[in-house]
């Protein structure tokens, strides 16, 4: 901008400085542009970030290093860590995918310049339901008429324990005489996991088949 200076009787006399620049201040602190909802297990998320002065102003073309300090999630380069220089606004990003692993609860991610630093904090939620897992996952034997309680699963794709309000119907693939001691369909009810216990009194081999009751590809066997 400049300075501008007029005569207050007479207009024509003025007269006006060069003009001044004001520059972006010394880094004080981030500001954190992209979401920190909660992210699905191995997505990605751009992770956007400003870098401001105490007033606000963006400062440009500086070093911004992102950390992932929690979790097993990566950067686009594959590690841990990544750097990204701010554009004319201030601005620095970085594409970020989650941990698969709901164990670790949270993503902390650490974006630092010089000593200014912050933390972006992403919770972790399970992906859909995949398949259903069988506990005991074994192979089992039992006398007839002796029945075996299993606990069935509903797991995403990354193996984790998925809470939902699905249903499965139970088949005993290899008996038409086994039976169950609760009703088909079994739903979950807002949890990840269901019991019952299967039991036959003809002597042979079959196993427990759980299937989805409105996706047949959403399976599971012991």
């Amino acid at each position: 901008f400049t300075v501008h200076a007029e005569n207050t009787s007479n207009s024509s006399l003025s007269g006006e400085s060069g003009e001044i620049t004001v520059n972006a201040g010394s880094a004080d602190h981030f500001v954190i542009n992209s979401s920190q909802d909660s992210i699905e297990v191995g997505a990605q998320r751009v992770q956007n970030v400003s870098l401001a002065d105490s007033y606000g102003n963006g400062l440009a073309s500086e070093n911004v290093t992102f950390t992932r300090i929690h979790g097993s999630g990566t950067f686009s380069n594959g590690t841990a860590a990544i750097v990204s220089a701010t554009d004319a606004g201030g601005e620095a990003q970085a594409t970020y995918t989650a941990s698969q692993e709901m164990s670790f609860v949270r993503d902390s991610i650490e974006v630092g310049y010089n000593t200014v630093k912050d933390t972006i904090v992403l919770p972790l939620k399970t992906g859909s339901v995949s398949y259903y897992s069988f506990d005991p996952s074994g192979s089992q034997s039992v006398s007839a008429g002796t029945g075996i309680s299993y606990t069935v699963t509903a797991r995403d794709q990354y193996g984790n324990a998925v809470n939902n309000s699905g249903s499965v119907n139970l088949s005993t693939p290899g008996s038409g005489t086994a039976s169950f001691n609760k009703s088909n369909p079994l739903g979950f009810n807002g949890g990840s996991t269901i019991s019952f216990t299967v039991s036959d009194t003809v002597a042979g081999s079959f196993t427990v088949h759980a299937e989805n009751t409105s996706n047949s590809s959403l399976s599971g066997e012991s």
